[in-house]
């Protein structure tokens, strides 16, 4: 094994695009730094990048009124953060 074996990871990147006008989902990713392998410095730039034929678009959005009881349960009404913090 050589050693010493060292990354330095200096930007994370993920882009996202509308997809079929309605979702967005990520389209690439993209990791940059730099390696040391020994006394050898080496930069790299990882890349993934994401198509999609379709999306299992038919279902319904979840029903937000209960996360509405709930925040209305726990006195979270609205404005009640904004009151908070001034």
């Amino acid at each position: 094994m050589i050693t010493p074996m060292k990354a330095n990871v200096s930007a994370i990147t993920v882009e996202y695009g509308l997809h079929e006008g309605r979702f967005w989902l990520p389209r690439s990713q993209t990791i940059e730094g730099e390696a040391q392998v020994s006394f050898m410095h080496v930069p790299f730039k990882l890349e993934q990048r994401y198509s999609y034929e379709s999306v299992n678009g038919s279902e319904p959005l979840p029903d937000f009124r209960i996360a509405w009881r709930h925040r209305q349960r726990f006195g979270l009404a609205r404005g009640a953060t904004r009151a908070a913090t001034q």
